[in-house]
């Protein structure tokens, strides 16, 4: 038997009389990413390779002014771009928070950001531990 609880922000959590499992899920197209971390929260975002409008507008709404200028430097890439969003997603995913929403505090995340040979991104969070979540890709038809 699953139970699932609500968090503090509104994110699900799956519990057991025993021990939480967090979880956390993202897809992009035909490929859906689940992420299980037993000691705290984690958060997943996968994205397609696309075309982004308007990326420094985009990126000053969504990312920090280390963030916009680390993607300026890079001249909008938007691959750069992207593999911020998933790391930023992931983050905010993880702490149960909206994309727009600033972290009340200091929080101490581990982070993956990391792109495949087909141009996928993913962004991985979780609350700083010595063991990464486990994740499992899954093709959807």
């Amino acid at each position: 038997e699953v139970a699932i609880r609500l968090g503090a922000q509104g994110k699900p959590e799956l519990t057991t009389a025993s021990q939480p499992l967090f979880f956390n899920l993202s897809h992009s197209a035909e490929v859906a990413v689940l992420a299980f971390y037993a000691t705290g929260p984690v958060g997943v975002d996968v994205e397609r390779p696309r075309r982004i409008s308007a990326v420094q507008q985009t990126a000053k709404r969504i990312f920090a002014a280390p963030e916009c200028d680390y993607l300026h430097r890079s001249g909008d890439d938007p691959h750069v771009f992207l593999r911020l969003w998933v790391r930023h997603e992931a983050r905010q995913k993880c702490l149960g928070l909206g994309l727009l929403q600033t972290i009340p505090e200091p929080v101490a995340l581990d982070y993956f950001a990391g792109t495949w040979s087909n141009g996928l991104q993913l962004g991985l969070a979780w609350a700083s531990q010595t063991v990464p979540p486990e994740l499992h890709f899954f093709q959807l038809h």
